[in-house]
């Protein structure tokens, strides 16, 4: 099986690498500002003020790390980017194997780790200068290294996945929610002087960037953030979705506010528009949970695709399967690891699992959903391996049954989506 899950990432990285050098694609938005920002600390002149509107600082640190050994070069983000991606598919390979111990079967960890090694969206993202490979890579290993201080504790083991947290937080401000199920966990297993050191440990990672921001900005912020998307995903008739277009609120203006005022401001008038709207908010907050469960939400749609339009419904179908394949099937590997009696110890460490696969759609429902914000909970293909591997080997009578109980839901809340978004559907198809 060695040579099985080598093959994996050795594939892994050839696809992202081919599709990179293939198509060759311009930093545009996000990913030229990240270029531009990594150029400015690459060169020495240090970390831009106005980029503290956007995640970060980990990703510009990142790149620019690059840009200072290999100079400007897209090639080189290409490479190492095409390596995080195979990197995180053996992560998750080896994340299936603590999850499920002495349950675990090869099969599981290969099909998991396939999943992740050739998840279209991935490989289109590692193409470009944007957050998420690095981020994903960040939280997997963190998983790997935090499932493995549970098994068998060490102390540089909770240095390590302390690290690989705060650098993952430091990346995109949406994983701080992962800090609640490590706290919990600690504290449920009662290893108090291990919770202690993980959390100061944690804090002291953190230290310098929000010491920085400090003396910046004379504010409290630990990391990058852009508190606006308060407003984006809530103002007056909005749908749950990144809007360009959106109206600002009165008295707020982005060509004569800083950055940093002008998302300020969107925040205030965000939580007023919460509080005097809250069932509108609850209700957005359902419309995001279901965008980010959408089969029909495929990352195919990007600006360098119109030069080969032939690609894009390639694209846009293996993605929309792909995310159909990893919720269906993970929901299955949940249902029926719930169901069959695989032990006290195994149920803990499921649940202890299930509590940080439910941080990654609880940190980004209630500001707004974008397709690429729910990269990380393709880390749930751990149980869709396992769902796999049951539906395969499983003399259960009723696997149609829970397959069907798997599959109804995700199905029906596509559906959903489609019925609802119809005009927006024919929109990116167009």
């Amino acid at each position: 099986m060695n040579k099985a899950l080598l093959a994996i990432f050795a594939l892994a990285v050839l696809l992202s690498l081919a599709h990179s050098f293939y198509f060759k694609i311009d930093p545009s938005v996000d990913a030229d500002a990240y270029e531009s920002y990594a150029s400015e600390i690459a060169a020495g002149r240090g970390y831009p003020v106005g980029a503290i509107g956007r995640p970060g600082p980990g990703y510009e640190y990142f790149l620019a790390i690059i840009y200072y050994f290999f100079g400007r070069s897209h090639e080189a983000v290409w490479i190492i980017q095409a390596i995080l991606l195979g990197f995180s598919a053996l992560a998750v390979y080896f994340l299936t194997k603590l999850i499920f111990r002495n349950l675990w079967h090869p099969l599981m960890g290969l099909v998991s780790a396939a999943l992740i090694g050739f998840s279209p969206d991935f490989i289109v993202l590692s193409s470009m200068l944007m957050t998420e490979t690095f981020s994903v890579f960040l939280i997997a290993v963190f998983l790997v290294i935090f499932f493995q201080n549970y098994r068998r504790p060490r102390r540089h083991l909770i240095l390590i996945s302390a690290f690989f947290l705060a650098a993952g937080v430091l990346t995109r401000g949406s994983a701080l929610f992962l800090l609640f199920p490590a706290i919990l966990f600690f504290i449920f297993e009662k290893r108090w002087r291990e919770g202690m050191a993980f959390l100061l440990l944690f804090l002291v990672f953190m230290a310098p960037w929000t010491i920085r921001n400090y003396m910046v900005y004379g504010k409290f912020r630990p990391f990058n953030a852009s508190p606006g998307l308060l407003w984006s995903g809530n103002y007056p008739g909005a749908n749950g979705e990144l809007n360009p277009k959106m109206p600002y609120p009165p008295g707020v203006n982005n060509e004569t506010m800083t950055q940093d005022e002008f998302d300020d401001a969107l925040f205030r008038a965000g939580v007023e528009e919460i509080k005097n709207h809250p069932f509108t908010f609850l209700k957005l907050t359902a419309l995001r949970a279901s965008i980010y469960f959408s089969a029909v939400r495929p990352s195919a749609f990007w600006p360098y695709q119109e030069r080969r339009p032939y690609f894009r419904p390639f694209v846009a179908l293996a993605s929309s399967a792909h995310v159909f394949f990893i919720f269906v099937f993970g929901l299955l590997g949940a249902i029926a690891a719930w169901k069959d009696a695989l032990g006290a110890e195994f149920k803990k460490r499921f649940y202890y699992f299930l509590a940080f696969f439910a941080m990654m759609p609880a940190s980004v429902v209630w500001l707004v959903v974008e397709t690429r914000y729910r990269f990380p909970a393709y880390i749930f293909s751990v149980l869709a391996g396992y769902g796999i591997f049951w539906l395969l080997t499983s003399q259960n009578r009723s696997k149609l049954k829970y397959f069907l109980l798997a599959a109804s839901p995700v199905f029906l809340n596509t559906l959903f989506d489609v019925l609802r978004n119809w005009s927006r559907v024919l929109e990116k198809l167009s």
